[in-house]
């Protein structure tokens, strides 16, 4: 009996614990400061209620004060897109490389049998390589034509690029020397 005394004791001291608990009123929307609905909140940071969704609070963000004040970028401009307003974009202009890699110049160099056809004109550090259509012989300043032992002279060919093809010379012709580039 003392057992069931003490138990009952035990829980009349609880129960009102857990019951208020239990029956807490949760604070509303309002009452939290989430005052205005996602259409009073373009362009702005957003947080919406966790009781309601519908219900949001929003400020500050303001794209424009943010330096997002274009709706397009120009050719050569990168852009970032507003994160409350993705019409809204800051341009800023974009380096050589960038401006060389949008017109196709993306070499710094041109392996064997290549040459640079054109040089970009934002950098003349970016190239674009074209095969040599030499079918004999090899272009002037190539590592095959300054090896020639007595220099290299024109073949009669030309390559893709407009360039004199070139060929190997014997001692008794007079002939152009070059050095290995």
């Amino acid at each position: 009996m003392r057992k069931y005394l003490l138990l009952s004791l035990a829980m009349a001291v609880a129960l009102p614990a857990y019951a208020a608990l239990d029956c807490a009123e949760p604070p509303t929307c309002e009452a939290l400061g989430y005052k205005q609905t996602a259409s009073n909140c373009a362009g702005q940071f957003m947080l919406k209620c966790p009781f309601d969704e519908t219900a949001v609070f929003c400020g500050g963000g303001d794209c424009e004060a943010q330096g997002y004040i274009h709706e397009s970028c120009g050719t050569y401009m990168n852009s970032e897109a507003c994160p409350q307003d993705s019409t809204k974009l800051k341009c800023t202009e974009m380096t050589a490389k960038e401006k060389c890699a949008v017109d196709g110049y993306t070499a710094t160099y041109c392996v064997m049998g290549y040459y640079a056809s054109e040089t970009c004109y934002h950098s003349s550090t970016y190239k674009k390589c074209a095969k040599d259509s030499c079918s004999i012989g090899y272009l002037p300043g190539s590592t095959e034509a300054c090896a020639c032992a007595y220099g290299s002279k024109s073949n009669g060919f030309t390559s893709k690029g407009g360039k004199s093809c070139q060929t190997c010379c014997t001692s008794s012709e007079t002939c152009t020397k070059c050095s290995t580039p």
